[in-house]
């Protein structure tokens, strides 16, 4: 099952995301929907971190910029992923990468950050995870986005067994589990 379901940031503030997507949310509103101007700024929380370029069209995806190290997308896509993007782009079927792109393109479109739940097939697994979008202008004005992904769960598409799971920080109003 593949689908990518909003949730308010508003739900997001009171109660869900880990303390570091958090943390993250509060620095980019204390910043009015930009992260802090210091230089080293990223080299503090850039570990579990996706910076995309902010170009999102029907044809056209964004471009990653930076991939941390403990990136979820990182840990299951592999250390190689974020230098080979065309291999990435081909472990992804087009409705994920359609579905997964189309959130980027609205908080681009917005400006304003987007929490949300997203399950689908990837590397052979069913996955499941929660994942913050902050859309940030630089001061050059081009606008960005940090993206960061916490897994919920996964499950082998080969053998049935579950790799991962967690509760849902946020919980999902959808039955349909992996």
């Amino acid at each position: 099952m593949q689908f990518v379901e909003p949730f308010s940031i508003d739900r997001f503030e009171r109660s869900c995301g880990n303390d570091f997507a958090r943390h993250l949310f509060r620095l980019w509103r204390q910043n009015k929907g930009g992260l802090p101007p210091e230089p080293d700024f990223f080299a503090g929380v850039g570990s579990e971190i996706l910076v995309l370029a902010g170009g999102v069209s029907q044809d056209h995806e964004p471009s990653l910029l930076y991939a941390g190290e403990d990136a979820f997308a990182v840990k299951i896509m592999g250390t190689d992923w974020p230098n080979s993007p065309e291999n990435a782009a081909a472990a992804l079927d087009d409705e994920y990468r359609r579905m997964v792109v189309d959130a980027y393109g609205a908080g681009i479109a917005s400006g304003e950050p987007i929490y949300d739940l997203v399950s689908g097939c990837v590397q052979r697994m069913q996955l499941r995870y929660e994942r913050l979008i902050l859309p940030f202008d630089s001061i050059s004005g081009a606008r960005f986005m940090v993206c960061m992904s916490m897994g919920v769960d996964a499950v082998s598409l080969e053998t049935g067994h579950q790799l991962f799971q967690r509760p849902p920080l946020i919980g999902s109003l959808r039955s349909g589990h992996p």
